[in-house]
């Protein structure tokens, strides 16, 4: 993320003596050391989390702001995530993020928006452990969300009130395994759909390896 000329003043400026009241959360988070400066352009910075540790935390933390009182549920629940899909166990994998779907209240704006349902996936998943990116541009398009392992590649697409087979359509059409054809690792495409009604996954579909 980019914070504009607030960091650099206060790196450069700060003395101790600010007030609760005048707190700014990405000073004070960067003077705690939950995040470090990991470029600097001129006076802005590009800011990132130090280590694995302090965004899996953060992260997880996230994922429970929306479970609610529901966090053991949760917290059960994810951490099966990373072993089901290393173990190629998909009908598992897609049943517990089912399973989490459920324990998470919905507010009522959520109802039609596609990118509720796909925030609250990219955490869960990396909540788990597991090396999730999002929204990851390739040069026909955009990946809703790749999770690289060390010898296995899952490319996930999500829709929402449509069909899995749309998903997968899309992952091919796109071209969004190709980034992964000389990484000599077994490359899935993975289809979700999410229903506003249901307010959770309907249909999950699965094509691979193939690469």
């Amino acid at each position: 993320m980019i914070i504009c000329p607030l960091v650099k003043r206060f790196v450069l400026r700060y003395n101790g003596t600010y007030t609760i009241e005048d707190l700014q959360p990405e000073a004070l988070l960067f003077q705690t050391g939950y995040v470090t400066i990991k470029d600097a352009q001129g006076s802005y910075y590009t800011l990132g989390y130090p280590n694995d540790e302090v965004k899996s935390a953060f992260i997880t933390q996230f994922l429970y702001t929306f479970a609610g009182p529901n966090k053991q549920p949760v917290s059960v629940l994810v951490a099966q995530l990373a072993a089901l899909l290393q173990q190629e166990d998909f009908a598992a994998f897609a049943e517990t993020i089912q399973a989490l779907f459920a324990h998470i209240p919905y507010p009522e704006a959520a109802r039609q928006d596609e990118a509720h349902f796909h925030v609250l996936f990219y955490l869960m998943v990396a909540a788990s452990g597991m090396p999730a990116s999002p929204e990851l541009l390739t040069n026909r398009g955009r990946i809703d969300l790749a999770v690289e392992l060390s010898d296995q590649v899952f490319v996930m697409e999500f829709k929402c009130n449509q069909s899995v087979q749309s998903a997968l359509q899309q992952i091919r059409a796109k071209g969004y395994a190709e980034r992964y054809r000389q990484s000599g690792k077994r490359v899935f495409l993975m289809g979700f759909n999410f229903s506003t009604e249901e307010l959770n996954q309907v249909d999950w579909g699965i094509e691979g390896p193939v690469v």
